[in-house]
């Protein structure tokens, strides 16, 4: 029997095509593996009132509307946010509660694009924080809005310590304890932190001894503007923006016999008061006439050269 002998060049091309074959296959299993993956992990999500934020808009695809609608979005971008809210049943809002916190985590852990988590009216306390402990190596972003929740006092930062990505956390509570600021000393890459409430000055040592802190945002704090020389011990701190928070400048140096205060000869003589604005239950003392307000807001801004060089100082007011 006469055997054919194929050239060398085309058994090595027939292996290589199933060779490719095979990796593209599996590629594609896998591909599919993980679409079924974060639909799945979606819905459980959705079933529990949560909604995610996907890498891009749908806008923003590269695939056309008919196909992203026929196949799902799951098929062409990633989530890497997610949003619990509490839920309103009879005009109440109901706590997200441990059962459904369990749920969310255990769906996030199959979400490994996930990035950031924002928890609004969850009333979600400050023990129940514990179970975030299994996104720790994959959370950069944690955003907490639990206004009036007793349970959440900022003590389940504790749980947060040594997450080796956390990055930005944002504490915007009317109940938090400033005792409990020191746990955020043990978050090793937290570079941004915001965070509302009344504040002491041994608050702000404490908060300039976060090691990489390099932002920090204030909201709603009453505070003696000196109390930011605490932060020269800061080696990051870059800037530091107040929000809602308004100025007033004490001036408690020398007048003229008309009682018109002459301009500020130094700045021992102005104190450097801020207070958070749209609060009207917060005691304010009353002011004696002040000189012309640029000259307390250079007095200031020399101030804070002197003291933090190097750090940009703003605020913002927003109704």
């Amino acid at each position: 029997m006469e055997s054919r002998s194929y050239p060398r060049l085309l058994r090595f091309s027939l292996r290589t095509v199933l060779v490719g074959m095979t990796v593209l296959a599996v590629t594609i299993g896998l591909y599919a593996r993980s679409v079924r993956q974060q639909r799945s992990a979606v819905e459980a999500l959705q079933a529990i009132g949560a909604t995610v934020q996907y890498e891009k808009r749908l806008s923003g695809l590269w695939a056309p509307e008919w196909l992203t609608s026929r196949l799902g979005v799951d098929c062409f971008v990633a989530v890497t946010g997610v949003r619990l809210s509490g839920r309103r049943e009879e005009r109440r809002l109901m706590p997200i509660g441990e059962p459904n916190l369990s749920l969310a985590v255990a769906a996030m852990e199959r979400l490994p694009r996930v990035r950031r988590i924002y928890f609004a009216d969850t009333r979600v306390t400050d023990e129940q924080l514990a179970v975030l402990g299994l996104l720790s190596g994959q959370i950069e972003s944690l955003y907490f809005h639990e206004r009036g929740n007793r349970g959440f006092t900022g003590a389940g930062c504790r749980h947060l310590a040594a997450w080796p990505r956390l990055r930005q956390l944002t504490l915007d509570s009317e109940t938090l304890d400033p005792e409990s600021l020191h746990h955020l000393t043990n978050i090793p890459a937290l570079e941004y932190l915001a965070i509302a409430g009344t504040l002491s000055r041994e608050d702000f040592e404490t908060l300039s001894r976060v090691p990489n802190l390099t932002g920090l945002s204030l909201s709603g704090c009453a505070f003696d503007g000196r109390w930011l020389e605490e932060f020269s011990r800061s080696k990051h701190l870059e800037a530091i923006t107040l929000h809602n928070i308004f100025r007033r400048f004490k001036y408690l140096g020398p007048y003229t016999a008309a009682h018109e205060p002459d301009l500020p000869a130094h700045r021992d003589s102005i104190e450097f008061k801020f207070r958070p604005g749209g609060f009207p239950n917060i005691p304010i003392s009353p002011f004696p006439v002040l000189p012309p307000p640029d000259a307390l807001d250079r007095a200031f801004e020399e101030w804070m050269e002197e003291h933090l060089p190097g750090v940009k100082f703003g605020v913002i007011y927003s109704s």
